[in-house]
């Protein structure tokens, strides 16, 4: 996940989108991490969506494209706790919890702990 190449896609209709772009060798990983996250939404749970996975890049990479970024991270952080770190995987549910309630199950862009007045 740190190592993937993310990319800020906004459609013709003015929708934000998030691309990752991985090395070919993370195919199954990152089909594994495409599949949870699809079962999950299926399952109703405010998550961002995701829209598309494949190869690119003439076979060198493989592409995941979700929306809101920070949602896609934290659902994916469960599935990395799960497999690398199971001791962390309590505090990573926890993590998500929060984010649901900053952003108001998603409904919002910008977090509830988040003041603009605090930009110098």
């Amino acid at each position: 996940m740190a190592g993937d190449k993310k990319y800020k896609v906004i459609t013709s209709y003015n929708r934000q989108l998030l691309l990752r772009i991985a090395d070919i060798s993370e195919h199954n990983q990152k089909n594994n991490e495409f599949e949870v996250a699809r079962k999950v939404a299926a399952l109703g749970v405010p998550v961002s969506q995701p829209i598309d996975f494949g190869i690119c890049n003439n076979g060198k990479n493989v592409y995941t494209l979700l929306s809101y970024y920070l949602a896609a991270s934290a659902i994916t952080s469960i599935v990395w706790a799960k497999y690398f770190a199971p001791e962390r995987l309590r505090a990573i549910l926890q993590l998500n919890i929060n984010i649901l309630k900053w952003f108001d199950n998603m409904k919002e862009l910008v977090p509830t702990w988040y003041n603009q007045s605090s930009i110098i």
